[in-house]
């Protein structure tokens, strides 16, 4: 096995459009976080002897108090299905070990991979919604709601436009727009203003972008979606509908139009990221009535790396904190 930590941003994006990565493993996500909120990161990647690459790992460095660090793989590692993929892993959870780490959290995207090394599943268990876009539009637009349907024909008559745009002031006022609904709703924004226009911003290569679409009515913004591509997958990072305008059914013209775009890129896959039955019932039916299908994610798995990480894991779990 041959380890690999000094892959260009462009490179490792590509080899993890290749195993079908999340864009949360991403280059393109992570030197973002690290510009804008200073969270060091570095890529792991394991490769076989033919060149292949069998894992990756994006890992975030998160402290622990008077502890230590705590590596942080969200939705990752990526990996390929082979005979050496056991291996990989238990020899990344020794190079964390070796560099320091206390405990290693990772949360496998879409699947997780069969290991022995003494992980801990962390609760709750993730389920989102994916929408096969391979069975095409004829297909898709049938497998609407009907009223989920009725709606995006009614935001047309309405006049509702949606366009993409990387413009730094628009995407500012969505971020007001996200901003208002969380505090209406109770809930805490993830991400930032600044965060959005980076990700947003032109020239990461061709295999990891951020797309924001904006539904308007006379240049009034009715609702957005930020979606993330990573190869030939999309994903609902976050969006937003304001509520003043529910007749204009701009939410449903927002969700089509990405369908829309990604049947244009040839995309293969939109992950509509997470839904919530109990803490967010509204969103949840929404996202049920575009006509993928539920999955359940492995979500996180805890791995102790020492002493002082079995500590720290028994200690979060008591408090909440993991």
């Amino acid at each position: 096995m041959r380890w690999l930590t000094d892959c260009s941003a462009p490179e490792w994006d590509r080899q993890l459009a290749l195993l079908g990565g999340h864009p949360l493993q991403s280059a393109l996500w992570g030197d973002a976080r690290a510009a804008v909120d200073g969270i060091p990161n570095r890529r792991w990647a394991a490769a076989d002897p033919d060149g292949k690459f069998v894992l990756m790992a994006r890992v975030e460095t998160r402290r622990i108090p008077a502890l230590g660090g705590a590596a942080w793989i969200p939705r990752g590692p990526a990996t390929a299905r082979c005979e050496s993929l056991e291996d990989a892993h238990r020899e990344l959870l020794d190079r964390l070990r070796a560099d320091g780490y206390l405990i290693c959290i990772d949360d496998q995207y879409p699947e997780r991979f069969v290991s022995t090394a003494g992980g801990k599943q962390l609760l709750p268990v993730p389920h989102t919604i994916r929408i096969d876009l391979t069975i095409g539009k004829d297909r898709l637009l049938a497998e609407l709601d009907s009223q989920w349907r009725y709606g995006v024909r009614a935001a047309q008559r309405a006049g509702v436009v949606v366009a993409r745009t990387t413009e730094a002031g628009a995407i500012s006022d969505f971020y007001a727009l996200c901003k208002h609904v969380s505090k209406a709703k109770a809930f805490e924004l993830p991400g930032s203003n600044s965060l959005m226009r980076t990700l947003c911003a032109t020239g990461h290569g061709p295999d990891a972008e951020g797309v924001l679409f904006l539904a308007k009515q006379d240049q009034h913004i009715a609702a957005g979606a930020l979606v993330m591509r990573c190869g030939r997958s999309a994903h609902y990072m976050w969006g937003a509908t304001d509520r003043e305008f529910p007749k204009l059914r701009a939410g449903e013209a927002v969700q089509w139009a990405v369908i829309e775009w990604c049947l244009e890129n040839g995309l293969r896959t939109y992950d509509l990221e997470g839904i919530e039955p109990q803490g967010n019932p509204g969103t949840s039916q929404f996202k049920r009535k575009m006509g993928g299908k539920e999955a359940i994610l492995p979500g996180k798995i805890a791995y102790p790396l020492n002493n002082a990480g079995k500590i720290a894991l028994k200690a979060g779990r008591l408090l909440g904190k993991i």
